[in-house]
């Protein structure tokens, strides 16, 4: 591995103070230890938040750490975020985004069919570490509930398979709902 510039190491150590799995991974093959207050200083500069709890080894201020040992003493101080958790914070800024981008990108068309909340509701679903009920973006029949993925029982009922007339309305029963 090269020896990277000085730019470069200040970058890996901001990112490391962040969390960034590779960057703490190239940190510690670097060998960058730092006291409490530097990690805290570089971690800052990434996330433009500042860190307020002590996190230095009982009686020894000046104490280096690595940058696992320093993400370790974030996590039992209860300072890290569990993976794919966001905070009120953020969810707030995602939601302004999506407000934005309702107003400015997406069709007016849509905002009657509620477009817009299913997106901000999928969104928040991905970042808090989840995903989307398995039904959320597959059509379903408002008569028999067929879907994209299994239409067994129009194809019993008509013998072939069947095709969307409206948006929850499948072929097969849209002649029976208007027969």
């Amino acid at each position: 591995m090269s020896t990277p510039s000085s730019a470069e190491r200040e970058v890996i150590t901001r990112r490391a103070a962040a969390g960034h799995a590779a960057s703490i991974k190239k940190a510690m093959e670097m060998g960058i230890r730092l006291n409490a207050d530097q990690w805290n200083w570089y971690r800052q500069q990434e996330t433009r938040v500042e860190t307020t709890v002590d996190l230095f080894p009982q009686g020894n201020r000046s104490a280096l750490l690595n940058a696992s040992e320093y993400i370790a003493r974030r996590r039992s101080a209860g300072l890290e975020r569990r993976p794919g958790v966001i905070s009120a914070r953020c969810k707030e800024q995602i939601q302004q985004h999506l407000e934005l981008i309702k107003q400015q990108c997406l069709p007016s068309e849509n905002a009657d069919r509620g477009y817009e909340e299913g997106v901000r509701d999928a969104l928040l679903w991905v970042l808090n570490g989840g995903t989307p009920p398995s039904n959320y973006y597959v059509a379903r029949c408002r008569e028999c509930g067929c879907t994209e993925e299994d239409c067994a029982y129009c194809i019993k009922r008509t013998g072939e398979p069947c095709s969307w007339v409206e948006e929850d309305l499948c072929s097969a029963c849209a002649s029976e709902v208007r027969g």
